[in-house]
């Protein structure tokens, strides 16, 4: 009897971690601008989301988004690889509104300046913002 009979072969494998941004807030003056984030461990690919629809992917941390500069964006992150797709990354939004005024609502600040794009951090909770405009 040379066989190995009953033998099973198991492959093991782990989900990729949740990624984490780390573009918190930013000036942008055109229809483009790069998104990083943190690396994830057990990472094949990173997708990522522009407004739920899917931008495009990398193998790396950082990724050049192409937008209309009309409007709001919400940009996801999720990180996959054979075994399966993680969470997706709490999203940045990007803002382009022409009033100078402040609201919050649901935990979610932003902060609007006449013509300039403002990336915001979602945070659960409270979200901390610091920025800049450059005149």
């Amino acid at each position: 009897m040379g066989q190995n009979q009953g033998v099973i072969d198991v492959k093991v494998g782990v989900v990729p971690e949740t990624p984490i941004f780390t573009t918190l807030t930013q000036t942008i003056n055109s229809s483009e601008f790069t998104i990083e984030w943190t690396a994830s461990n057990y990472t094949d690919v990173y997708n990522i989301y522009l407004d739920d629809t899917i931008a495009g992917n990398t193998t790396i941390t950082e990724f050049l988004l192409e937008f209309d500069n009309n409007g709001d964006y919400i940009v996801g992150l999720s990180v996959q690889n054979e075994y399966g797709i993680s969470n997706r990354a709490l999203p940045i939004t990007i803002i382009d509104e022409n009033p100078n005024f402040k609201e919050s609502n649901d935990n979610h600040y932003r902060y609007f300046f006449g013509g300039g794009w403002i990336i915001v951090a979602g945070f659960i909770g409270v979200a901390f913002v610091k920025m800049k405009l450059k005149k």
